[in-house]
């Protein structure tokens, strides 16, 4: 008898933190179709220049001491560099959370 109530006590429980789950993917699929609309970026491709902007050094050294060091990857073209932007915000996260030494 004991045994019993408690399996059922436990299935409650069970039952209720799964709802609880349920809710809270709810929510975070919620916040991120949230965040998706709020936040446009600018560009899909950046370049050197606006590397160099990021890190306050001048272009060469961005080149010089990021890319062709490999702390940072970009692909290059015949006019330059292309960093996407996914390599861009990660760049950008870093020097905003640590610092450009970091890299």
């Amino acid at each position: 008898m004991y045994l019993e109530d408690r399996v059922a006590e436990l299935e409650n429980i069970m039952q209720r933190q799964s709802l609880k789950i349920d809710q809270l993917n709810q929510e975070v699929e919620k916040m991120k179709v949230d965040f998706e609309e709020k936040v446009k970026f600018e560009k899909q491709i950046y370049n050197v220049k606006d590397l160099s902007k990021l890190l306050n050094v001048s272009p060469d050294h961005a080149r010089k001491e990021y890319i062709h060091k490999g702390r940072v990857k970009a692909a290059p073209t015949s006019a330059g560099y292309e960093i996407s932007r996914h390599e861009f915000l990660r760049v950008q996260e870093v020097v905003s959370a640590r610092g450009k030494h970091y890299l």
